[in-house]
């Protein structure tokens, strides 16, 4: 019987071992990891789209886009973007700029960096939605101003030969709150990168290449490494888990 029990524990902790070794080592690095905490913002164009084109909320269809680049940012970095609340922002319709967007978002959800709360929770980012049509941008980020640090502004992206590509647009506009800037360069597989990516038959018209990665480069992920500081807070104890089915290039996969 002892010998039973022995040879049951050692198979246990040989099965354990097997399980700690082949998992991820990032998932174990981050006992402690960084929560940032957003406000989720989104206007009547984007809840229109949610209903009609996915059969979701407006709420749902972004925490499922948050939620998905939230887990990339984590198993980079230990990062969690954690949504706190949700807001509705009325958005002019015309004329469509992204300035005139970002101040409006910011204006009427009252958000300011590190100073609005919910409850007794600081707000550190505001990411607002839209499926307003803005020429020449899918999102925006840093301003002119320090009012608009901390805000991301994210359209709706479903380009023609891509897919729905709006998590895209998502983490390239976070991925500048930690310091990193554009890139133009051909056939350079970056999510910061704007260069035109050419999308063949039967489309025959370029997109920009973040639309179809969602790579970091190695001069963006040490940038953003050692800009970790700029967001949120430590937590400690057990890691991020993602609930909800992950949205990617037109397809849901769990």
């Amino acid at each position: 019987m002892t010998r039973r029990l022995y040879s049951k524990i050692g198979l246990f902790l040989l099965l354990l071992t097997i399980i700690v070794f082949s998992m991820p080592s990032s998932v174990f690095a981050y006992w402690q990891w960084r929560r940032v905490y957003v406000m989720v913002a989104y206007d009547e164009e984007w809840e229109s789209t949610a209903l009609l084109s996915y059969g979701y909320s407006a709420t749902t269809l972004a925490r499922l886009l948050l939620s998905s680049v939230s887990d990339r940012f984590f198993m980079k970095w230990g990062v969690e973007f954690y949504p706190i609340t949700d807001v509705f922002w009325d958005s002019y319709d015309y004329p469509a700029n992204e300035d005139i967007m970002m101040d409006e978002a910011i204006d009427e959800t009252g958000f300011v960096t590190g100073v609005t709360t919910v409850g007794y929770i600081t707000v550190d980012v505001l990411v607002a939605f839209t499926d307003q049509e803005i020429p020449t941008i899918y999102g925006y980020c840093y301003g002119y101003s320090d009012r608009e640090l901390g805000v991301v502004l994210v359209r709706h992206a479903y380009p023609s030969g891509v897919g729905q590509a709006t998590d895209n647009v998502l983490q390239h506009e976070l991925s500048h709150l930690y310091n990193t800037t554009d890139e133009w360069v051909r056939d350079f597989d970056c999510i910061m990168n704007a260069y035109g990516y050419w999308i063949d038959f039967p489309y025959y018209y370029e997109v920009p290449t973040a639309l179809t990665t969602t790579n970091w480069c190695e001069d963006c992920l040490a940038t953003i490494g050692a800009n970790l500081d700029n967001w949120g807070d430590f937590c400690h104890g057990g890691g991020s888990g993602n609930i909800y089915p992950v949205p990617y290039q037109g397809r849901w996969i769990t």
